[in-house]
């Protein structure tokens, strides 16, 4: 919805199907080395993320810069929100793929990039000013020239939210690979000097914090253009 008086609304949607037979240079080579190949089918990229979701919502006073009206809260005569305002993004997305197998021998479970991650969600929001200034004025020309600075605080990920980026083949969580909790795994872990300390350090090496998406992220900056 384009800018009725000072908001504005925005929603997209997008379905994509991105098959093919690899997802990267290596993996011709790759199945070339195991015996397949000639491959005339198709499976799910490791980017195919079928549904993706986006919904925007900004609002803002307007002011000198961008010569709209402004309609905003005064403190004696001064429009203090004056090309203010903040911007609302919502964005969610189903899970892209990944290939499960089997923990007693490896084996793929089903179908190549068969299994699906959760869906993720994040919400941003960002704070921001527009100001004008004149600057020069002086030398030969005496001409002032327009510099525009816009003051911006920036939240991504306002509710810390731990979205999943990567799975363990084995059990498709990003934190457990299921070794500690398999029957074949318990006589070497009772083996082991301290079995506590050990499966307390397992757990902590195995979850990965590249499996999940960044933590509240705050940024405070201006931007200056002229």
């Amino acid at each position: 919805m384009r800018r009725s008086g000072n908001i504005t609304l925005r929603a997209n949607y997008t379905l994509q199907f991105a098959n093919g037979s690899g997802s990267d240079p290596n993996t011709a080579a790759n199945l070339i080395n195991q015996g397949f190949g000639n491959i005339r089918f198709t499976n799910p990229l490791n980017f195919d993320q079928r549904h993706q979701i986006q919904a925007a919502v900004d609002y803002r006073f307007g002011g000198k810069v961008s010569g709209r009206p402004y309609t905003g809260p005064k403190i004696r005569e001064i429009d203090i929100l004056a090309d203010a305002g903040a911007s609302l993004v919502v964005q969610a997305g189903s899970g892209k793929p990944y290939n499960k197998r089997d923990i007693r021998n490896d084996y793929l479970i089903g179908s190549i990039n068969g299994s699906r991650m959760p869906w993720s969600n994040t919400i941003n929001i960002r704070f921001d000013k527009d100001m004008k200034f004149q600057i020069g004025g002086k030398g030969d020309d005496g001409d002032k020239k327009d510099v525009y600075l816009n003051v911006y605080f920036d939240i991504s990920n306002i509710l810390n939210t731990a979205n999943v980026r990567g799975v363990h083949s084995w059990t498709g969580n990003p934190d457990d690979d299921g070794y500690l909790h398999h029957a074949d795994s318990q006589t070497a872990i009772e083996n082991q000097y301290d079995e506590a300390a050990y499966r307390n350090y397992y757990a902590m090496y195995i979850n990965y914090p590249w499996n999940y998406s960044r933590p509240r992220t705050i940024l405070m900056g201006a931007m200056i253009n002229f």
